[in-house]
């Protein structure tokens, strides 16, 4: 298709949040295995983007509470539903 409407799009952009794709997420892969490691050593004082390596000088937006992650999970699995019965 060469389109696709405003409603599928917010979709993708839910599913986006829940299952990011890319560079960014490989950084966040690694960055919690580096923080597991610290842990180790270091209790709870070090947080997951003192080690990633993108938008490490840049804001970096809050964790979605838990709420927004249940409307995104919700809008992932109402946008698959929608378009199996279609």
């Amino acid at each position: 298709m060469s389109c696709m409407s405003a409603e599928e799009l917010e979709y993708w952009k839910a599913f986006s949040v829940l299952e990011p794709i890319g560079i960014l997420r490989e950084d966040a892969l690694f960055a919690n295995v580096c923080k597991t490691l610290a842990d180790l050593k270091v209790k709870n004082e070090l947080v997951l983007r003192d080690f990633t390596v993108f938008n490490r000088n840049k804001y970096v937006e809050p964790e979605p509470d838990i709420e927004q992650t249940m409307r995104n999970i919700k809008a992932v699995f109402g946008a698959l539903s929608a378009k199996s019965k279609a």
